[in-house]
C-alpha cells in the first residue's frame, strides 16, 4: 500500500480490524506494564512529588528507569493508530469500504479531506505522546505537559474529523445510515467522556491533588484505548462482492466518460484549428 510516496505493508482488507487492535493491545500493556512495576516495587513516592499520595502519574513512572519501555511501546502504538487511519481511507479508494464521495461543487462535501486531516492529526497526537514519553517530567514539566495537551487534543480533532466524513456518507448512502449515526454517537460519547476527564485532570493537577488527578489519568490512558475498538468495527463493513463490482463497474464508466469527453474536445480542437489554418 502506498501513501504519499510512502510504502506501507499490504494487510488484507478482511484483516484491517486487527491494526486498531494492536494499536489498543500495545498501548494497554505499556499501561500495566508500569503499573504493575511500580506496585511491585513498593509503590514508591518520587522526589519530584514531595509528599505522600496513594497513585502517582504515569509519567512519574515512565520518568524512571522503565522509560525505555514507555517509549518503546508509546511508538509502536502510534505506527498502528495513524496505519489504521490510513488504511481506512485506502479500502474507501479501493471499494472494500463504502467509497469516498467526491463532491466537485464544494470541497466541504468531499470525504477525502476529512480523512486525510484525520491521518494529520493522528500523526500530531501520536508523535506529541511519544514526546511526552522521551521528555521526563521531573526535568522539563511545563514542555511535558503541553505535548500532552497536544495529544489531547488532537486526538480528538482526528476523531471530530472522522465524523464528519461519517455524517456526509450517512447522507450519501441512507440505507447505511444507521449505522454511520451509531458510529457517530459512540465517537461523541468518548468525545464527552474524554474531555471530562482530561478537564478532570487538569483542574485537580493544577491544584496540586496528585491522588485524585493521577487516578483520572490513569482512567483517561485506560479509557483512550476504547476508540480503538470503535476504529476497529468501523474497518469491518466490508461491501459485499456484488455491490463492490457495482461501484467498481460505475466508477470504469465514470472514467471512461470522462476519456471519451477528453478525447472529444481533442478532437475539437484540432478540428477548429484546421479549419482556421484554412481560413
Amino acid at each position: 500500500m502506498k501513501f504519499m510516496g510512502l510504502n506501507l505493508p499490504n494487510v488484507k482488507p478482511k484483516y484491517s480490524y486487527i491494526l486498531p487492535l494492536l494499536s489498543m493491545s500495545v498501548w494497554w500493556i505499556m499501561l500495566i506494564a508500569l503499573l504493575t512495576r511500580w506496585v511491585t516495587q513498593g509503590k514508591p513516592i518520587y522526589s519530584n512529588i514531595g509528599h505522600m499520595t496513594w497513585l502517582v502519574y504515569l509519567s512519574n513512572i515512565g520518568a524512571t528507569n522503565l522509560q525505555g519501555v514507555f517509549i518503546a511501546l508509546t511508538a509502536v502504538h502510534g505506527i498502528f493508530y495513524v496505519w489504521s487511519t490510513i488504511q481506512e481511507l485506502n479500502l474507501r479508494r479501493k471499494f472494500f469500504l463504502l467509497p469516498l464521495i467526491e463532491n466537485k461543487s464544494s470541497v466541504f462535501r468531499n470525504t477525502v479531506y476529512y480523512h486525510y486531516f484525520s491521518i494529520f492529526a493522528s500523526s500530531i497526537a501520536t508523535t506529541s505522546i511519544l514526546l511526552v514519553s522521551c521528555i521526563r517530567d521531573d526535568r522539563y514539566g511545563d514542555v511535558h505537559m503541553s505535548f500532552v495537551v497536544i495529544f489531547i487534543v488532537f486526538v480528538f480533532l482526528s476523531l471530530i474529523s472522522n465524523m464528519i466524513a461519517y455524517i456526509l456518507y450517512a447522507i450519501e448512502y441512507p440505507y447505511e445510515k444507521t449505522y454511520f449515526t451509531i458510529s457517530c454517537i459512540y465517537k461523541a460519547i468518548f468525545i464527552i467522556i474524554g474531555v471530562a476527564l482530561a478537564i478532570a485532570f487538569g483542574v485537580l493537577a493544577g491544584k496540586d491533588i496528585y491522588g485524585p488527578a493521577a487516578s483520572c489519568e490513569w482512567a483517561l490512558c485506560f479509557f483512550y484505548g476504547l476508540m480503538f475498538i470503535i476504529i476497529s468495527i468501523d474497518l469491518t463493513r466490508r461491501l459485499p462482492d456484488g455491490e463492490k463490482n457495482n461501484f467498481v463497474t460505475n466508477n470504469d464508466h465514470q472514467e471512461g466518460d470522462n476519456i471519451t469527453a477528453a478525447d472529444t474536445t481533442k478532437e475539437d480542437d484540432s478540428a477548429s484549428n484546421s479549419t482556421a489554418d484554412l481560413v
